[in-house]
C-alpha cells in the first residue's frame, strides 16, 4: 500500500510537470537570457529549453515505469496468495455467520474480522485503481499543454509522451488476472459461491 501511495503521488506530480512544462522552459530561459517573463511568449523559447525540461519528464516517468514493473514482480504471487486465502476466509466467516445467533458478542465478533480482512485487501485494490488511472490521466494531460505555435520537435515529443502513457501498467493476481478494484468483488462473489457450496453439503 505504500509503494502504492508513492506511485500515485510520482504519477501525479509528473502530470504537473507535463502541464507546466512549457512556463518551466520559459521561466529558465528567462532568467538566462535576463529577459522579463512577461515581455516572453511560449512559442519563442528555444527548443533547447523546451528538451531540457521535456528530458527530465521523460527520465521521471522512466523511473516510475520502471519502479512499477518491479513491483508486480515482486508481489504478484504475494497478491494471489493473498486471494485465496482471502476467500477462504470469507468463506469460513461468512458460514460461522449464519449459524450462530444474531446480536451475540460471536456474531459481532465475526462481522468485524470479515470487515478487518476485507478492509486491507480494499486499500490495495483502490490504491492499484489509483495508480492506473492516474498513470492514464499522463496521456490526457499532454492535450492540456499549449502547443499552438511550438516548435515541431516539441509537438513531436508530446505525441512520443502520450504513446508512452498510454501503455498502461499493469498490476496482476499472480500474472492470471489484472489487480484493481474490480478484483474485490470477484473474490466476494467467489467466496459467496464456496459458502453456497458449504451450505448445500451441510443441508444434506
Amino acid at each position: 500500500m505504500i509503494i502504492m501511495l508513492q506511485l500515485k503521488t510520482h504519477f501525479k506530480y509528473l502530470r504537473m510537470n507535463i502541464e507546466e512544462v512549457l512556463d518551466d522552459a520559459k521561466k529558465e530561459f528567462s532568467s538566462i537570457s535576463k529577459i522579463a517573463s512577461n515581455l516572453l511568449s511560449k512559442s519563442n523559447v528555444p527548443w533547447l529549453y523546451q528538451q531540457k525540461q521535456l528530458n527530465k519528464i521523460i527520465v521521471h516517468h522512466n523511473y516510475i515505469i520502471r519502479i512499477a514493473s518491479e513491483t508486480e514482480e515482486v508481489f504478484n504471487k504475494c497478491v494471489l496468495v493473498n486471494v485465496l486465502s482471502l476467500s477462504f476466509l470469507i468463506c469460513i466467516f461468512l458460514f460461522r455467520i449464519v449459524n450462530v445467533p444474531l446480536f451475540t458478542v460471536e456474531f459481532f465478533k465475526l462481522c468485524i474480522y470479515l470487515i478487518g480482512a476485507s478492509a486491507l485487501f480494499f486499500g490495495d485494490c483502490y490504491l492499484t485503481q489509483r495508480v492506473l488511472t492516474e498513470n492514464e490521466a499522463l496521456a490526457f494531460s499532454c492535450y492540456d499543454v499549449d502547443f499552438v505555435g511550438t516548435s515541431l520537435p516539441f509537438q513531436k515529443s508530446l505525441i512520443l509522451i502520450m504513446a508512452r502513457a498510454q501503455r498502461s501498467i499493469r498490476f496482476t493476481v499472480g500474472k492470471f488476472a489484472p489487480l484493481n478494484i474490480v478484483t474485490l468483488v470477484t473474490i466476494l462473489k467467489a467466496s459467496y459461491s464456496y459458502f453456497m457450496l458449504l451450505q448445500h453439503h451441510r443441508e444434506k
